[in-house]
């Protein structure tokens, strides 16, 4: 009986030794996978970078040429390799001085840049699909905001949160919607033959110039001679307050 005993013990320790190895031996890969939480990773993305030089920039506030970083834009938009488009280039002309600008598109993202470096300006905007970016481009548009006539929920504008600048007051608002400033409306309406008459035509970006902020507007009303004139005008502002203006010949 005593034998039996002990044989019986013997028997139960060993089982008892062999139950842990047993079941670990019998974990599928794929449970001993879920044991580790996976990290999300995605291809390095290829920068392509082009360095145009310097544009002079015209009164419509753009580059002027028949080779700009627009037109550049819409040739490397062709060329695949490329996931992110960085275009460096810089402006001289009456409205900046100087302005060294990068024009920036994310194909993965759908993003859209254009920083301004020297003031830390920049205008983006969101879901700009390559088919509707370059359907835009080749019609020639420059202003930005007309992207929300090519692409479907594209969302965006100027942000100058970040601005450096030594003009005297805030920078004026400007409409993401026509690139209106009401300041220069009410002003241009205030000194009008016929102030019902104003129809705004164009704009450029408000910009830094020195003491100043400026902007240009093209626009028409009728004169005194029952006639309509249009005028394209650079508008001086300090301090929310039209202070100079300047008739572009």
């Amino acid at each position: 009986m005593k034998q039996i005993l002990i044989l019986l013990i013997i028997i139960f320790v060993l089982i008892g030794c062999s139950d842990k190895p047993i079941k670990e031996s019998n974990k599928t890969d794929l449970e001993k996978s879920n044991e580790f939480k996976l990290k999300e990773e995605i291809p390095p993305l290829k920068t392509c970078k082009i360095q145009l030089g310097d544009f002079e920039m015209g009164v419509d506030g753009y580059s002027l040429g028949k080779e700009t970083e627009l037109t550049e834009l819409l040739k490397q938009l062709n060329n695949s390799d490329c996931d992110v488009i960085e275009i460096s280039y810089g402006w001289t002309g009456m409205s900046s001085g100087y302005c060294p600008t990068k024009l920036v598109y994310n194909r993965i993202k759908k993003n859209l840049k254009q920083i301004y470096l020297e003031n830390n300006a920049f205008e983006e905007y969101k879901n700009v699909s390559e088919e509707c970016l370059k359907d835009f481009l080749k019609k020639g548009h420059k202003l930005w905001w007309n992207l929300e006539s090519y692409c479907d929920n594209v969302s965006g504008g100027w942000d100058y949160s970040k601005v450096k600048h030594n003009a005297i007051g805030p920078m004026p608002e400007q409409s993401n919607f026509d690139g209106s400033v009401l300041i220069v409306k009410n002003y241009v309406k205030s000194n009008a033959k016929d102030a019902a008459s104003i129809e705004f035509i164009e704009w450029s970006k408000v910009t830094n110039y020195g003491e100043n902020w400026i902007v240009r507007c093209k626009f028409k009303g009728s004169n005194s001679f029952g006639g309509v004139n249009t005028q394209n005008v650079w508008f001086y502002i300090q301090d929310n307050v039209v202070v100079d203006t300047k008739i572009i010949e």
